[in-house]
């Protein structure tokens, strides 16, 4: 079975437990409904600085998609409005929203919530559980340069999932300078330290690869 969506969107309130010391203040919040429109702005707020993966527009898009072909979303926030654990599940099996997709799946989060979100994992393990009708989880994608992946590990330990971190390297940006024409030439004469990665690259064969992420780890 699939996680089943709240009538209207609105979202669950799992609550701390009696005698949680975890640090979780008021309630975490599950939205389980296909339609995240009501989570556009504070989506926005939180992922504020952040990649385009970590984005609203692009969480909307991937649900559109997936939403349709057996996706339920699960979607964990703070009732404070600080962090977004952008999940989903299908045939009983949890993982974040984008996976298999997304360059590198994360938290939206500003970085500064990394130690608070690691001192929550052990409570928000907890909400997870009480949420219905998922019985494993996966995470695979996570940079490895994330500040999250304290936060990470321990939730994964706390579920008995394995994390799988894969390096992330992103396509630089060289942005042209005022006057320069578009040509090999001029991208080696103001660009040499990136004309000469780029030449190391084509020498190695590594142009016009692709390869699955576990064979780039």
């Amino acid at each position: 079975g699939h996680i089943g969506a709240n009538a209207g969107g609105s979202p669950t309130r799992v609550t701390a437990t009696k005698g949680d010391r975890s640090g979780i203040s008021g309630c975490v919040r599950v939205h389980q409904s296909p339609e995240l429109a009501g989570l556009a702005e504070l989506w926005g707020a939180v992922a504020a600085g952040q990649s385009c993966f970590q984005r609203f527009a692009f969480a909307r898009t991937w649900g559109q998609v997936f939403f349709r072909h057996g996706v339920t979303p699960l979607v964990v926030h703070d009732a404070e409005g600080k962090w977004i654990l952008p999940w989903a599940a299908r045939d009983g099996v949890l993982f974040p929203m984008g996976h298999g997709v997304f360059d590198y799946v994360d938290a939206v989060a500003p970085d500064a919530a990394a130690g608070s979100l690691e001192a929550r994992a052990g409570a928000l393990a907890r909400a997870l559980r009480r949420c219905p009708n998922w019985r494993r989880m996966e995470m695979r994608g996570l940079p490895e340069d994330s500040p999250f992946l304290g936060f990470w590990r321990r939730l994964a330990a706390e579920l008995g999932a394995e994390p799988a971190i894969t390096p992330f390297a992103a396509c630089p940006l060289l942005r042209r300078r005022a006057g320069d024409a578009a040509t090999v030439e001029a991208f080696a004469r103001n660009h040499g330290r990136a004309e000469e990665r780029l030449r190391q690259a084509e020498r190695r064969g590594w142009l016009g690869r692709l390869e699955p992420a576990a064979e780039r780890r």
